[in-house]
């Protein structure tokens, strides 16, 4: 479909969806994420999502969010669609939430001295230099 939209103008346009809360950022899901009921998670369940969700799995609505009250992390093999399906229903209704883990490496004055007096081939070794098995990462080569 061909919009005559320019790129900025799509990002701005997705931005104002999600300022409005109209769209929502569902992230790639992997065996490694974990998910949890939503703190917004309307008590009581609404009837109509009961039932929709009842349409469109033949499960209780229910029975599936007390999967998440504690974070899981669920298998989404391949062959089980029906899981990776739920969940991504869950998501686009608001009632589970992703929870994503950030790692920050700090180093100290020492540190960043030697890494940026490192070439690109001596950052790209293994991590084996530094743990004592230079001679035979060195003899190696």
């Amino acid at each position: 479909m061909d919009t005559d939209l320019s790129l900025m103008q799509v990002f701005q346009l997705t931005g104002h969806l999600l300022y409005w809360g109209k769209a929502t950022v569902i992230y790639p899901l992997c065996e490694s994420n974990l998910y949890v009921l939503s703190p917004r998670l309307p008590i009581p369940i609404p009837a109509k999502l009961k039932e929709n969700f009842f349409e469109r799995f033949s499960d209780s609505l229910m029975e599936n969010l007390a999967t998440f009250s504690l974070a899981v992390s669920p298998p989404l093999a391949l062959h089980q669609p029906r899981i990776t399906q739920i969940i991504i229903w869950l998501l686009q209704h608001h009632l589970v939430i992703q929870l994503h883990t950030y790692v920050t490496l700090a180093l100290d004055e020492d540190m960043t001295t030697s890494c940026r007096n490192m070439s690109q081939e001596e950052l790209a070794r293994p991590a084996a230099v530094g743990l004592g098995l230079e001679d035979i990462v060195e003899s190696e080569i």
